[in-house]
């Protein structure tokens, strides 16, 4: 549940200037550029679906993503992100017109099967709630929560645990 708030909600942000090299919230919601500025991705997420409804009467947008990779700086530190990037896909319901579903799929550079896999799932598909209702929120429109797509390059178990699987 820690881990839920520190991603949804940045509970630990204040640790990213105490030793931590950034926490998965402060890269989507605090994204701080070379020149020190920061932006929040969620909200330019948010501002362009409505934009995109309010211009075109309809959201066709198929870049409505956040990433947390800096190239200046992660490829240069021990414990680089995991997550590289969320997708948000949305859609009208054919038959509920009016209606929208998000789907949402990240993409992982590395990640512990054992340790961290099932904590990074529950925290993404509560941020995937989160959007659905804010998106529900800016549009005056209700939103579905779809399909959640996780993709690791690299998801593997360490031989450190091999006593917990191999009795």
């Amino acid at each position: 549940e820690n881990y839920r708030h520190e991603v949804v909600h940045g509970i630990h942000n204040h640790w990213v200037v105490n030793g931590w090299d950034y926490t998965k919230h402060e890269r989507i919601f605090e994204y701080k550029h070379l020149d020190g500025s920061r932006v929040n991705q969620i909200s330019n997420v948010l501002n362009t679906i409505k934009n995109n409804f309010e211009e075109k009467g309809r959201v066709s947008g198929r870049d409505f993503q956040a990433t947390t990779w800096m190239p200046w700086n992660d490829l240069f530190v021990d414990d680089p992100p995991c997550l590289q990037r969320i997708h948000f896909r949305l859609f009208e319901i054919p038959d509920l017109k009016g209606e929208f579903v998000l789907h949402m799929s990240t993409d992982w550079r590395s990640r512990d099967l054992f340790k961290a896999w099932f904590m990074n799932v529950y925290a993404m598909t509560d941020l995937q709630r989160m959007m659905a209702g804010r998106i529900q929120e800016t549009l005056d429109r209700k939103v579905h929560i779809g399909n959640y797509v996780d993709y690791s390059n690299s998801l593997h178990i360490y031989g450190a645990y091999e006593k917990d699987f191999c009795k």
